[in-house]
């Protein structure tokens, strides 16, 4: 038998999983315009976290290093066309003599912040259900 408490949190936690449907948020700058663009905290910047236009967005981060003058420029945005081939990581990494380039994109809002890519919806998913479990009592 379903206890009315498990019921409760079920019904209240299903807006948070399924949620509503909206674009993907981005960070969006270049590091050569703005150097804040360099190193985003998760909760810093928010005036760099945009909506993307696009229907099937997703977020991009580039790091691109110039050889000759050892300048390194990061920029975030939003993207529309995946990489045809990339590695596990979802990252297309390109050298050249001139330039070497260093591209990855996300899927998740706001995921395209400092030091790599967290799938943070993944986390809080995964701890809603063990609540659920946990209250159902198996």
């Amino acid at each position: 038998m379903t206890s009315p408490k498990f019921i409760y949190v079920s019904l209240i936690m299903l807006p948070l999983i399924f949620g509503t449907v909206h674009s993907i948020r981005c960070y969006n700058c270049s590091s050569h315009s703005d150097p804040a663009c360099a190193d985003i905290k998760p909760s810093e910047n928010s005036t760099l976290l945009q909506e993307c236009s696009q229907p099937d967005a997703f977020c991009r981060k580039t790091l691109q290093t110039i050889v000759s003058e050892s300048l390194t420029i990061i920029t975030r945005g939003c993207g529309w066309i995946e990489f045809d081939k990339h590695s596990d990581d979802h990252c297309h990494v390109s050298n050249t003599n001139f330039k070497k380039e260093t591209s990855c994109q996300c899927f998740t809002d706001a995921c395209n912040k400092a030091d790599g890519f967290i799938a943070v919806d993944v986390l809080i998913l995964s701890g809603i259900i063990l609540a659920l479990i946990s209250l159902s009592g198996y």
